[in-house]
């Protein structure tokens, strides 16, 4: 049996958030699905990716694992790719008690898995016991651009490896992902 036709309840809007660009959503199930910069807008500009979680970041972050997030350890980064399929790649992040903070750029996958769907984990080790772990599930909510590859240098003094932009700066984005649930060990 083919799959229901979805067409009917897709729409598209144009939206202004104050302080972001205008974008576009399409809402499918009454759901935020895809979200990109309005044709024309100047440049590349802020997007937001989903509404907001009312429930508090740093209090869905266990206490016994929040060095975990404070110290500059590898995380990889599970995404989903538009066929569905999950993709992950190590990342250096940080945790400003909100949101986690990561650097990528417009042109690798991870962008446009994030634009087709903005739920995104992320699975930190400690180095020390590796049994010992936090995964933290959540959404991108906010895309940055970045041009000067702030938060490239930002997470690379972070990391113990100070370093000037990158090359690439131009295509960088600051992504700022909503923790809204962890599982531990």
């Amino acid at each position: 049996m083919p799959p229901p036709d979805r067409s009917r309840i897709r729409t598209s809007v144009t939206k202004r958030v104050p302080g972001w660009a205008r974008f576009q959503v399409e809402l499918d199930d009454h759901r935020t699905k895809l979200v990109q910069p309005v044709t024309g807008s100047p440049g590349m500009e802020a997007i937001e990716m989903s509404p907001g979680v009312a429930e508090d970041p740093a209090q869905v972050i266990p206490e016994s694992l929040a060095d975990l997030l404070e110290r500059p350890l590898y995380a990889h980064m599970a995404t989903v790719r538009p066929d569905g399929t999950p993709q992950v790649n190590p990342t250096w992040y940080r945790f400003d008690g909100e949101y986690v903070w990561l650097t990528a750029t417009t042109y690798r996958q991870k962008y446009r898995n994030w634009q087709h769907q903005p739920a995104t984990a992320l699975s930190i080790a400690d180095p020390d016991d590796p049994s010992r772990y936090l995964e933290v599930r959540g959404a991108v909510e906010r895309i940055i651009p970045d041009p000067e590859g702030a938060e490239f240098v930002r997470l690379a003094e972070r990391y113990g490896e100070p370093q000037a932009p990158p090359a690439d700066k131009a295509y960088r984005i600051a992504v700022a992902i909503r923790p809204g649930h962890t599982t531990t060990q």
